[in-house]
């Protein structure tokens, strides 16, 4: 007696499938991740911050931003308390459009469903574009130094 599984020749087509497509989107999102955190690197290195390396590590990548926004590392604290984290990161990201000149309007594009890779297109740009200029007066809390060997 034979019992049927369910799973046919076409079925074991489709499963192949998948895993590629999981492999595909893994990757590209790796690409995208190396990519922002490259234009969070540059954004730092333009500041001025030390240790702008740390913008390719996890949860690392905010004691940078906050050197950046002259706030004391302490601040990254918020980022574990829930809701209160999401209110707090969104504060910090329009403080960074304005630390360096741009218009704070460009946030809102996080909520747009569709607009907001035009946001990761203005991180991009923040990071990569030549125009875009550290404006706060005296620089970061913890500045870089000319023999720092990460640089």
């Amino acid at each position: 007696m034979r019992i049927h599984t369910g799973v046919d020749g076409a079925q074991n087509g489709g499963i192949y499938l998948t895993g590629t497509a999981t492999v595909f989107i893994w990757v590209l999102y790796l690409l995208l991740y190396f990519l922002v955190c490259g234009a969070y690197f540059s954004i730092y290195r333009k500041a001025g911050t030390a240790y702008a390396w740390l913008a390719f590590i996890p949860v690392a990548n905010l004691w940078p931003l906050m050197w950046t926004l002259q706030h004391s590392a302490w601040h990254v604290l918020w980022m574990f308390i829930p809701f209160v984290n999401v209110i707090v990161a969104l504060i910090w990201q329009v403080q960074l459009f304005r630390a360096f000149g741009m218009s704070s309007w460009w946030v809102l594009l996080i909520f747009i469903p569709v607009l907001d890779l035009v946001y990761i297109g203005v991180i991009l740009y923040m990071g990569y574009g030549d125009k875009v200029r550290y404006v706060l007066p005296g620089g970061p809390l913890v500045k870089q130094q000319r023999n720092d060997w990460f640089s």
